[in-house]
């Protein structure tokens, strides 16, 4: 059977080989090649320092290597304060800023930022940079080369000695072509790198979409920090922000950067940068895309028609689980029919004297507006209130009469805040075609204490029955008084019947305060009114001399 060649191995001509021996010679020797944009290329090269500025226009030596740049829209930035060690009252203007194989974005030199970027052409091009500092106004010229792209948008090194190779009258010398590899930045070699790819760049930005007549701050929807890391605490990282199209999008800085649409349609290319105390600088670009027709929020969870609320209750409702927006827009929300202040940020916290309240609405950055209606009722008791809980000890509470209504319920619990506690285990058990809550496994920490939410569902008529349950943990003793235990509901006198599982160890009584006087081990059950409440507790009492 004939063996078939997986691969094969590109021959090269003469000429290739030469270039290619440059290439990697270039690569091999050039210390700041590798993991290196091209803005700390220049200014840690070894170029000679900037002269003393003269009152007269001068030329000085060139800072800024030669720049070699993938074509359809690829872009390096280089910091030029940072470069030429200059003022932040300098300031920088280009000459044959526009080119067909590259160009200059000059809203980025109010800031002394240079962006060039890659055309849709291959080619050479040159720019002019003037520089007036104090007074001095000096010349620097940038060669750019602008190259094929693969189909990721980076730089294949074969591909890219091939051709040279048939632009021989681009690449003249192989001191030509090493001066211009020196302008190869990583970041458009290595396909899992991004633009502008630094040790201050962690992770690139996404692509987003806005509505027209949006306005909103940036901080709100991304926190810039987690795209940049700061290499130290006290090295500060400081923000700026470019639009290509400020007629489509258009960036502004009130405090903080801030993103504001206008009524057109279209696409705008966001450059972040972030430049640290040290001048060492991260950058990253993505497409903003303004819709034709705006998108309003749309509804995501259902709230409930009615909230009853046990006195002194609450209920949280995270209202970014019932409104969304599709654009991932920042949504201000408030409530509807009470001017009680009842939401802190998404979250909106329900009470029992809420009872004015008739829904909540979201407004997005372009304000449209979408709601949902609901009230709010006080409950006339909470069944459950207050427990003393033992460690050690089981408690069932029957839920299928606890609630005011005879129809069936679906129940949910939640410790408040969602915060797991792992002091006790709730479960929901079935007796008799009865549903109760079980309360097990009660351990004991220091000042030990739960407050469990009780949620009853109607979910014929979509309310919701939400009481609280406050759980105080602490040992057996022997003893206990039955109303700290077990409250009265409403003052309301209740069947109380006490066991003890070893009749050698019966339960004696005084008021309202039950105890044990015999040694050795029992269990002790409490049942309210026939079941609707049962506390068992083992118990050890050791023998007395």
């Amino acid at each position: 059977m004939e063996k078939k060649r997986l691969t094969e191995k590109k021959r090269y001509t003469k000429k290739e080989k030469v270039i290619a021996t440059v290439v990697s010679t270039a690569i091999a020797t050039i210390p700041f090649f590798i993991g290196m944009p091209t803005y700390e290329v220049a200014a840690n090269g070894s170029e000679a320092p900037m002269p003393t500025p003269t009152p007269t226009q001068t030329p000085i030596p060139v800072h800024v290597q030669d720049l070699v740049i993938p074509q359809n829209g690829s872009s390096s930035i280089i910091n030029l304060r940072t470069l030429y060690n200059l003022s932040k009252y300098s300031t920088f203007s280009v000459t044959n800023g526009t080119n067909p194989s590259a160009s200059i974005e000059t809203n980025f030199l109010e800031k002394g930022f240079l962006k060039v970027k890659g055309g849709v052409e291959t080619g050479k091009a040159s720019f002019t940079v003037t520089i007036e500092d104090d007074g001095v106004m000096s010349q620097d010229l940038i060669n750019v080369a602008v190259v094929p792209a693969e189909s990721t948008g980076k730089i294949n090194i074969g591909n890219l000695v091939t051709y040279m190779t048939g632009h021989s009258e681009d690449f003249t010398t192989a001191a030509h072509i090493k001066q211009l590899l020196t302008g190869i930045s990583p970041s458009v070699l290595d396909e899992n790198s991004v633009e502008g790819a630094t040790n201050l760049l962690i992770k690139p930005f996404s692509n987003f979409t806005l509505n027209k007549n949006s306005e909103f701050s940036i901080n709100s929807v991304s926190d810039v920090y987690e795209y940049f890391k700061q290499r130290h605490v006290e090295d500060r990282l400081t923000f700026y922000v470019f639009s290509s199209n400020p007629n489509i999008v258009d960036i502004y800085n009130d405090g903080g950067w801030y993103v504001r649409t206008s009524t057109l349609a279209g696409d705008a290319d966001i450059t972040v940068v972030a430049v640290n105390d040290s001048g060492d600088m991260g950058y990253d670009t993505f497409r903003a895309t303004v819709l034709a027709e705006n998108q309003p929020p749309v509804i995501g969870k259902s709230v409930y028609n009615k909230y009853h609320i046990s006195p002194g209750g609450f209920y949280v409702l995270d209202l970014n689980q019932y409104f969304t927006d599709s654009l991932g827009e920042h949504l201000n929300f408030e409530v509807i029919g009470t001017s009680v202040s009842a939401i802190s940020g998404s979250k909106l916290y329900l009470s029992s004297g809420m009872t004015d309240i008739v829904g909540v609405k979201a407004t997005d950055t372009a304000n449209h507006v979408v709601s949902q209606q609901f009230t709010v009722t006080g409950s006339t008791y909470n069944p459950f209130s207050v427990h003393e809980l033992f460690v050690g000890s089981t408690l069932e509470l029957n839920l299928t009469n606890a609630f005011e209504t005879t129809a069936p319920l679906n129940y949910s619990f939640d410790f408040v805040d969602g915060v797991d506690n792992n002091t006790v285990t709730v479960s929901k058990e079935v007796y008799n075609s009865q549903n109760y809550l079980k309360l097990s496994n009660i351990v004991n920490y220091p000042s030990s204490s739960s407050n469990l939410k009780i949620n009853a569902v109607n979910p014929t008529t979509n309310e919701v029955f939400i009481n609280d349950l406050f759980m105080y943990q602490t040992f057996f003793g022997g003893s206990f008084d039955i109303e700290s235990i077990f409250p009265k509901e409403n003052g309301k006198e209740e069947y109380i019947q006490v066991f003890s599982s070893n009749p050698d160890m019966p339960i004696m009584k005084d008021g309202t305060y039950y105890y044990i006087n015999s040694s050795g081990t029992t269990t002790i059950t409490v049942d309210v009114d026939h079941g609707k409440k049962i506390l068992t507790i083992p118990y050890t009492r050791p023998m007395i001399p």
